[in-house]
């Protein structure tokens, strides 16, 4: 068993959520070992601060249309069931800011 106490996160190890929050694209280091990893991995750099908001922006519209859908009872549409789908698309574990969008869907923030 190793002593060290490492100072960045190690997301194949450890669960990031313990350590990091997302409030919209803006990453936030809830521990020193989070707010040491948002640094070092320069997780609000601007690029990654725009490609987090436009995807934050798009999963917002497909929230709404959902949401319109369910208000005309028209949850039985192939446009629901395709925007459906690609909500839950965008928060697996595989896809890219699904962490992010995953705190946006609890709306935690």
């Amino acid at each position: 068993m190793s002593s060290e106490n490492p100072l960045l996160i190690n997301p194949y190890t450890e669960d990031p959520d313990t350590h990091l929050i997302f409030r919209r694209e803006i990453a936030v280091g809830l521990t020193p070992k989070g707010r040491t990893s948002v640094e070092y991995y320069g997780l609000n750099r601007k690029a990654l601060l725009k490609e987090r908001q436009e995807k934050y922006e798009f999963y917002k519209t497909l929230q709404a249309v959902l949401q319109t859908l369910e208000a005309s009872q028209k949850q039985d549409t192939e446009t629901y069931r395709k925007t459906s789908d690609l909500l839950e698309k965008m928060t697996s574990h595989e896809a890219c800011y699904s962490g992010m969008l995953c705190y946006q869907g609890n709306e935690l923030f």
